[in-house]
């Protein structure tokens, strides 16, 4: 099965905060913030639990074709990003 597969949804008791562009992610143990920049943060706010990485990534190559190939490394970054650091989880 292929990572882009799954859906995801930030782990419960995970607290994140719209910044404008931006989204804040306070990590668990309450020491440390994750900042995360624009294309970051919209995978992390279409990382709803019914979207697979696939879809997210669909939606964002759709949004800037010019820059599909980017786009997609970027995704597959990020969500790759958020599991190492466990504050995503997936349906599998």
């Amino acid at each position: 099965m292929n990572l882009l597969d799954s859906s995801f949804r930030p782990k419960d008791g995970i607290e994140a905060e719209d910044a404008g562009d931006e989204v804040l992610i306070y990590l668990p143990g309450g020491d440390k913030t994750l900042y995360l920049n624009e294309t970051a943060a919209i995978v992390w706010r279409l990382c709803d639990g019914v979207r697979t990485g696939h879809e997210v990534m669909e939606l964002l190559t759709e949004a800037y074709p010019d820059d599909a190939q980017e786009v997609r490394s970027q995704v597959l970054a990020a969500i790759e990003d958020f599991i190492a650091r466990g504050i995503i989880d997936s349906d599998v």
